[in-house]
C-alpha cells in the first residue's frame, strides 16, 4: 500500500507459507479491517513509517518463520505517528503478535 488513504477491508488473503511480507504499508492514513490473513513466512501485515495507519478486527494467523526464526502478526517500523492495532485476534505465529521499532528516538 504505497499510496495515501487506502482500505483493504473484508478480504481473506492466505500466503500459502511464503516467506515475504503479506501487506506492507507506507502510505498514510491507510486502513486494514475485518480481513483474515495468514499462512505467511515472515511478517504478516508491515507498517513502515506510515502515518495514521489502522489495523483492526482482523484474524491473524499460521504466520510462521522457516528454522523457527521471529516472525511477527503486524511489525510497525520507522518514525512513527498514529498507528493503531485493535480488536485484532492473532495465534499461532512464530514471535511477536505485534513488534514495535520507532527509530524516531523518541
Amino acid at each position: 500500500m504505497r499510496g495515501d488513504h487506502i482500505t483493504i477491508q473484508d478480504f481473506e488473503i492466505d500466503r500459502g507459507g511464503d516467506d515475504a511480507r503479506i501487506i506492507h504499508v507506507t502510505g498514510d492514513n491507510c486502513t486494514i479491517d475485518n480481513c483474515e490473513i495468514h499462512n505467511g513466512g515472515r511478517w504478516c501485515i508491515v507498517v513502515h513509517g506510515a502515518s495514521n495507519a489502522l489495523v483492526r478486527n482482523c484474524r491473524i494467523h499460521n504466520i510462521k518463520r522457516a528454522g523457527g526464526l521471529d516472525a511477527a502478526g503486524v511489525q510497525v517500523y520507522g518514525t512513527l505517528t498514529g498507528t493503531t492495532v485493535s480488536g485484532c485476534e492473532m495465534y499461532d505465529i512464530t514471535g511477536d503478535c505485534v513488534l514495535v521499532d520507532d527509530t524516531s528516538g523518541n
